[in-house]
């Protein structure tokens, strides 16, 4: 079909699949115009109102309802017209239906591998709703005065977190993960609120614009799918290209790791984007040593840190003194000091569970909380006094 009637596509999408789609692109076998013409309208299309100008425009516009099921259409109710004498020869009607019949099969290819593509994030949409409404409850719970203890998470950008997590697993996995995290494009961060006090109805609001988000992020995802296979069949070279890849190495035989894969990924989402609301502190300590002991020396001696659990915290290098020894100081996170200022343990251990796959020095970045704040053992209020102070 010519270039200017062929289906565009703005998405950001760089991996093997879209880069094929954005090929360049490669003519249609010349049929005889009046035998695909007459095939055209005996399938119903190519119609005076509301269809498509000839055969191969109707791949990509009505891209819903050709494939498979019409080539076998195509194959056993469409014969030629010999009693109505049309302007195209017996031969010219069987290569015109030979080969519609083939790019009608790879069509039904096609979007059977697209279909396939789109269904982890049909499954994972549900689980990872479930998953965020646990979080959403623990780190609420977290913050309020008496109960309960769990989890969090800031924003990092879930197309990266499928990515990362995809290419470590190996085919066919890093293959159908490519697929799948391309149609996402650049995403830009996500913001985090921030202020004082700490209101438990912000981490709600927070957990509610990442669901949003989710549904949005992988409809945009299904979409831009769809997009890449009307890209797809509306070429000629393209569609040989994706059936034979398909049949080949882009087979998918097993989208379970890719659902495993996308519902990891979006869990570490939501702890990175729900933890700074709740905590919105990262706290570099000096000197090393855990973060419970560290002492105000003044007055009203006290422990600024006195509640901070040992796993919400880890010790890192920040720097080499003259001679390149390594010096340490303790991060940790917390929502201002004093006693119930800080997580607790059990929240750690839900974010920095092996099954979450987050790693502290990781997690205690500026990346994920924006800014480090400094605190000093022996000082006046650890060097901390316009942090918000919390009472048991």
């Amino acid at each position: 079909i010519p270039v200017q009637s062929a289906p565009t596509n703005a998405g950001n999408v760089t991996v093997e699949l879209t880069q094929l789609a954005y090929q360049s692109p490669r003519p249609w076998p010349e049929l005889d115009p009046g035998a695909e013409n007459y095939i055209c309208k005996q399938l119903g299309f190519c119609q005076a109102v509301s269809s498509c100008a000839d055969m191969r425009s109707c791949y990509w516009q009505k891209y819903s309802v050709i494939g498979g099921n019409t080539a076998l259409q195509l194959s056993n109710n469409v014969q030629y017209p010999a009693a109505s004498q049309p302007s195209f020869s017996q031969d010219a009607f069987d290569t015109a239906k030979k080969q519609i019949i083939g790019e009608m099969v790879a069509i039904g290819i096609v979007k059977d591998y697209i279909r396939d593509l789109q269904q982890p994030f049909l499954k994972v949409e549900t689980r990872a709703t479930v998953d965020l409404q646990t979080i959403g409850k623990d780190v609420y719970d977290a913050v309020q005065p008496p109960p309960a203890d769990k989890t969090t998470a800031y924003a990092l950008g879930l197309v990266s977190k499928i990515m990362l997590l995809g290419s470590f697993a190996g085919p066919p996995v890093s293959a159908a993960t490519g697929g799948v995290s391309a149609v996402f494009g650049i995403m830009s961060y996500l913001s985090t609120a921030r202020g004082q006090p700490i209101l438990g109805e912000e981490i709600l609001t927070k957990a509610s614009d990442l669901r949003r988000e989710l549904f949005d992020r992988f409809d945009l995802a299904s979409q831009e799918l769809t997009a890449v296979g009307l890209l797809i069949v509306s070429d000629w070279g393209k569609l040989m290209d994706a059936e034979q890849h398909i049949k080949s190495n882009w087979t998918l035989e097993n989208m379970k790791p890719v659902e495993d894969v996308l519902r990891t990924a979006s869990t570490q989402h939501f702890y990175e984007s729900l933890v700074p609301v709740a905590y919105p502190y990262l706290i570099q300590g000096t000197p090393d040593g855990p973060a419970g002991q560290y002492n105000s020396r003044d007055a009203h001696s006290f422990l600024c840190f006195a509640g901070q659990p040992d796993n919400a915290q880890v010790s890192a290098t920040a720097g080499y003194n003259g001679s390149g020894q390594p010096i340490k100081n303790r991060f940790f996170f917390t929502r201002g000091w004093g006693l119930t200022a800080s997580p607790p343990a059990k929240l750690a251990d839900d974010i920095f569970r092996t099954t979450t796959g987050l790693e502290k020095l990781s997690f205690f970045t500026p990346r994920i909380f924006g800014k480090v704040y400094q605190a000093t053992n022996g000082v006046n209020a650890c060097g901390v006094g316009y942090l918000p102070f919390w009472k048991p």
